[in-house]
């Protein structure tokens, strides 16, 4: 199994006018799910099989379903072909939201999610598993356990995190702030 580690940050376009515009790019970036769009962009070549059989993918930590709704969307399953994708949220009401958006979906609501316990799946039951967004919430000592776990079932690990000081310009690296800061709010933690 391998683990890649996939960083997004606003576009390098990002201007002057684009950071006076905040509002309305955090709209776009974050309620209009344009950032999701950009993110399964970046995972989705690591997302398909060479065999041609559909792959198995693994969300942990999906919230709301989202980023894996991309995977649903009728141009890209008419480039890509389907997937067989299993959602797992600790949050109901996020995981119901995800169900709905993914209704073919398996979505498994796993309360109090404990990162030292093993999660419900075989040995390599999964192609690929995604942990987007996931380890900023999970305490630095659980981190290896987590991985750890995720290498047991997938045979593919994908972290996607945003490092929004790697942004190419100033402008975009403020943007790409505004827009990590606002994703961290209905969380109410600090990015940093």
């Amino acid at each position: 199994a391998t683990v890649s580690v996939v960083c997004c940050t606003m576009d390098a376009d990002a201007t002057s006018k684009s950071l006076k515009l905040t509002p309305r790019v955090i709209a776009e970036q974050c309620t209009d799910e344009i950032s999701r769009r950009r993110y399964f962009e970046a995972l989705r070549p690591f997302m398909k099989r060479e065999d041609g059989k559909t792959p198995r993918i693994l969300d942990y930590g999906c919230g709301d379903g989202s980023l894996m709704s991309w995977a649903v969307d009728p141009r890209v399953q008419r480039e890509d072909g389907p997937r067989d994708i299993t959602l797992v949220e600790a949050n109901l009401e996020l995981a119901a939201r995800a169900q709905s958006k993914l209704p073919n979906a398996e979505v498994i609501h796993v309360a109090d999610v404990d990162e030292s316990e093993p999660w419900p799946f075989v040995d390599l039951q999964f192609d690929v598993v995604v942990l987007a967004f996931v380890l900023h919430h999970v305490p630095m000592s659980a981190r290896a356990a987590l991985l750890a776990e995720a290498l047991r079932v997938g045979h593919q690990v994908l972290v996607l995190e945003d490092l929004p000081d790697e942004a190419l310009s100033a402008n975009a690296r403020r943007l790409a702030w505004l827009v990590t800061e606002e994703h961290f709010r209905p969380f109410g933690q600090d990015p940093d």
